[in-house]
């Protein structure tokens, strides 16, 4: 039976290199993220294969969003090889009721047996690292999840971006960056 990753597999040539991922929060968030000095891993908690099993994790992107962030509107970014040095991947799933569809991808530093090793060297999947290069299935959205707290030290820049207009994912109608930018308009 074919693994499930390889329905996001791609040519390395219509790919996108991975250098750089981001965590991105509202602003309340955001001043809470750098008061802590990290980003605190928190449990899965949505429809995720891994909300039954207790494991805490810091959700970071490769992705940039064209109509702005549901997700709010300071970015935190990383470097890529930073954050995967030293870590285990493993695939979680794809979340086929997203759209455009996600693939996320486990970094720890242990051991898991209850989702597969991945391997971007010889895996056919969203990630495939070629002569010391990660590349990456840009026509889907990315989700990594680091099974850690994620310390500022490791920030490589801070930005704003600006909120969807529409749609804010973890706050919904109320989001106060929301009505700002609606404000702005």
């Amino acid at each position: 039976m074919p693994e499930e990753w390889e329905s996001f597999k791609f040519a390395i040539s219509h790919g996108a290199e991975l250098t750089t991922v981001q965590h991105i929060a509202h602003v309340e968030s955001a001043r809470r993220i750098i008061q802590d000095g990290r980003i605190k891993a928190g449990l899965v908690y949505d429809q995720s294969k891994l909300n039954k099993y207790r494991i805490s994790v810091a959700w970071v992107s490769a992705n940039s969003w064209a109509l702005g962030s549901i997700y709010g509107t300071v970015e935190f970014q990383f470097s890529w090889a930073d954050l995967v040095a030293g870590r285990n991947l493993y695939w979680v799933e794809a979340m086929t009721n997203y759209n455009p569809t996600a693939f996320r991808l486990l970094l720890s530093a242990r051991d898991i047996t209850r989702v597969a090793r991945y391997n971007p060297m010889t895996d056919d999947g969203p990630l495939q690292l070629r002569n010391g290069t990660y590349y990456w299935n840009g026509n889907y959205t990315s989700e990594f999840m680091i099974e850690d707290d994620l310390s500022l030290d490791r920030c490589t820049g801070i930005r704003f971006v600006a909120h969807h207009q529409q749609y804010c994912s973890p706050i919904g109608n109320s989001c106060e960056d929301l009505r700002a930018m609606r404000e702005i308009g």
